[in-house]
């Protein structure tokens, strides 16, 4: 498959589409920005019982449609994500607060 391809099938990069791009990655998304800010605000026992680490599967057209959402998608350089690919996310605190 070319990138093109799987771009237009995620509604990604070159071919966006703001209802597809929905459909394929929206509630993935959701679920990552809703993670990301329970990690960043709980305290204490908040925190209690929620795993250190999450590991989600998906295929390549939703890598690239969350690799669009979060602004990376160019980190591919005009190949298609490679069989078994992976996006990492970390969230982390300092001084200044929390980010990813």
């Amino acid at each position: 498959y070319s990138l093109q391809y799987i771009e237009l099938l995620a509604g990604a990069g070159a071919s966006f589409n703001d209802l597809r791009i929905k459909r394929v990655a929206g509630v993935l998304t959701k679920t990552l920005i809703d993670n990301f800010n329970f990690a960043s605000t709980c305290t204490g026992d908040a925190c209690n019982g929620q795993p250190k680490f999450r590991v989600y599967y998906t295929h390549d057209v939703n890598v690239l449609a969350v690799s669009h959402i979060f602004g990376v998608l160019d980190q591919f350089n005009g190949i298609t994500p490679a069989f078994s690919s992976a996006l990492v996310f970390e969230t982390r605190r300092n001084e200044n607060g929390t980010y990813v």
